[in-house]
Parts: structure tokens; C-alpha cells; sequence
């Protein structure tokens, strides 16, 4: 009787043989590629990994590269449960066909080895995809934490460097501070004045501010010197911009309504250090025309958050007027040199404007 040959199996196993290198390096690389995961999500890594061996790979398919690390374990133990089923068949057939004669006892113990074998492997499969399906819930976890990052960094909940800074933090002060002051242009002195101590002393004689009477709020001339000023056809004046510090909300309230008894209107007033990055986002914003948004027929209200100064609040309404709508919240501009300072980026960011 002629004695059976081993063919081949069609996973690519021959005799007794150890997995393919091709796939110990694709189980090695994705255990590593598991361990230095930071972005990648599960689809990805598969996919990139069995990019890398499709050409040494048994049973590649989209589908399996698509479904995660437990349909990838349950592929390559097929293909090890096949392989030994085939070759202890081989062997059972060789014992029963006794082409060895009174020799072939020696063939019990490799069957009695097979035996154990499968249990262990058995064993070994269950372990397998208990670690796949752990791997998959990992992955599943660390995908849904990126996205959260991702949405925080977005809206602004993570805290960079640059936001630790003590300069930082001291911008924002002075920025919140800016609710407490007030900013008048048209203010009539009168005369041709110059000279800070003037300037101030007929500030306060026009609008009757005395020690008695808001006496604590601070006067602050913008130039040295009054120009004329047409307020209208038949009126010119002698004006000087000047910027109001009231040190407390009540003495606020008192001078805005103050300059309002005095038919003056009063502004906004940015740090020095703010009014470039204001500028640049007033323009961009003003200008921006896309994905269906189109903001060119608005008109754009930038303000500070007056409870911490370290947000600020971008308002909107049509170029005809109308009420203020609240349309984004972006955090207080970083100093661009603070930012080149830390490395870092800058806090203020946003879909509609680039600092």
C-alpha cells in the first residue's frame, strides 16, 4: 500500500509547522500598534496592518479588516483549527491503513499529543478572544475620549500653557476690568486746552464731578492736547477723548447715568493690547461667507465676559439693526509673543477668523 503524502493545506500550513512569519508579525504588530495607539481608530490600525501583509495573509477581505480585533482572532484560529484537523486526519488514516507494519504503535502517542493539543489550543482560543474582545472595548473607549478631547479643545474647555501664564491672567483681569469704564469723545471744554491737569480740571467742571460726587472715579485724558470737532452743521467744539475708571459697579451705574443727563454718549474701551486681535476678528468675521452662513450683511458686536474677562462673546443683528443675538463665545486673545514664548497655540480660535 502506497503511504499517504502530506499535501499542502490550502492556509498555507504544511506537516507540523509554525504559523507563517507574515502573520506572527501581524499579530506582533498590532500588539504594539495597540500599546502606541494615541489617534488611530480600531478600523484604521486593522486596515493598516493588513495592508502591510495582504499579499502573505490567508483570507483577506474588507469585511474582517472592518470588524474589529475579535473577527480577526476568530480568522486566524479557523485557519489553526483546520490545519491540525487536517493533519491529525492524515494521520489517523496513516495508523488505520498500517502501511508501517508492527511499527505503527509509535503513531498512538503523536495521536494521544494531537488530543491534548486541541484542548490546550481550545484553552488558548478562549483566552485569545477574551484579550481581542478587551482590545476592541479599549479602542472603542480611547476613540470616544479623543472625540470629547477633540469637542473640549474645541469649545475651549482644555487649558493650555499659555492660559496658566500669570501674564495671561493678568490680561484677562484688565480685560474684565473694562466693564467698570466708560469712553467719551464729545465732550466740550470749551477752549483750545492742553496739558492733563486742564484737561481734567474742565472735565469735572462740565459734568459737576466733585469729592463729593463720584469723586473716586478716575479721569483719564486720551491726548494731550483738545481739537475741534463738528458736531454738526452749525456746531464745532473743542473735545479731548476721554476714558472713565469707576473702581466699583455702583459708581459705574452713577457715572453712566451721568453722562447720560449729559447727553453724552459713551464706548467701549479695549486694552491697548487687545484692540489688534479685536480688529482682526471684527474684519474676518465681517467678511466670512460660508457653508451657508453668510455674515456679510450683519453687523458684528465683540464684548468681554465682565464675570471672569477670559471669554469673549460675539453678537450679531442685520446691517438694518435690531436686537443683539449672541452667536459664539471664543476665548480671550493670548499675546502673540506669550504664545511664541510657550510654544504653544493660540487659546483664541475659531471657524470664522485665524489669529
Amino acid at each position: 500500500m502506497e503511504t499517504p503524502t502530506f499535501s499542502t493545506p490550502t492556509c498555507g500550513l504544511g506537516g507540523i509547522q509554525p504559523l507563517p512569519t507574515s502573520m506572527r508579525q501581524t499579530w506582533a504588530s498590532r500588539t504594539r500598534v495597540f500599546k502606541e495607539h494615541t489617534v488611530s481608530t480600531p478600523s484604521k490600525r486593522a486596515r493598516s496592518d493588513d495592508e502591510n501583509h495582504a499579499n502573505n495573509s490567508p483570507n483577506r477581505n474588507k469585511s474582517s479588516l472592518d470588524s474589529g480585533y475579535q473577527n480577526l482572532s476568530l480568522e486566524y484560529w479557523l485557519i489553526v483549527t483546520n490545519s491540525m484537523k487536517e493533519l491529525k486526519g492524515k494521520i489517523e488514516k496513516l495508523e488505520k491503513d498500517n502501511p508501517l507494519g508492527e511499527d505503527k504503535n509509535f503513531l498512538s502517542p503523536i495521536i494521544t499529543g494531537f488530543t491534548l493539543l486541541e484542548k490546550s489550543l481550545t484553552d488558548l482560543a478562549e483566552v485569545s478572544f477574551t484579550m481581542a474582545r478587551d482590545v476592541d472595548s479599549v479602542c472603542d473607549r480611547v476613540d470616544k475620549l479623543e472625540n470629547i478631547i477633540k469637542g473640549n479643545r474645541a469649545s475651549g474647555d482644555i487649558v493650555s500653557k499659555v492660559e496658566k501664564s500669570a501674564a495671561y491672567n493678568d490680561s484677562c483681569k484688565e480685560v474684565k476690568n473694562t466693564e467698570l469704564q466708560a469712553k467719551v469723545f464729545n465732550i466740550d471744554l470749551g477752549d483750545k486746552t492742553s496739558g492733563n491737569f486742564n484737561i481734567v480740571s474742565k472735565v469735572k467742571a462740565k459734568l459737576g464731578i466733585s469729592s463729593g460726587n463720584l469723586g473716586n472715579v478716575i479721569i483719564i485724558p486720551l491726548r494731550k492736547e483738545s481739537y475741534e470737532s463738528k458736531i454738526s452743521n452749525e456746531l464745532t467744539i473743542q473735545t479731548v477723548p476721554i476714558l472713565f475708571k469707576a473702581k466699583s459697579k455702583d459708581d459705574k451705574i452713577k457715572l453712566d447715568n451721568l453722562l447720560r443727563e449729559k447727553s453724552l454718549k459713551s464706548s467701549f474701551h479695549w486694552p491697548k493690547d487687545m484692540i489688534k486681535p479685536v480688529k482682526s476678528i471684527h474684519a474676518q468675521m465681517t467678511n466670512y461667507k460660508e457653508g451657508g452662513i453668510d455674515l456679510t450683511n450683519k453687523q458684528i458686536l465683540i464684548r468681554p465676559n465682565f464675570e471672569c474677562g477670559k471669554f469673549l462673546i460675539i453678537s450679531t443683528r442685520p446691517n438694518t439693526g435690531g436686537k443683539w443675538t449672541k452667536f459664539i463665545s471664543v476665548k480671550t486673545p493670548a499675546d502673540s509673543e506669550l504664545v511664541k514664548k510657550f510654544k504653544d497655540s493660540q487659546p483664541c480660535h475659531s471657524a470664522y477668523f485665524t489669529l
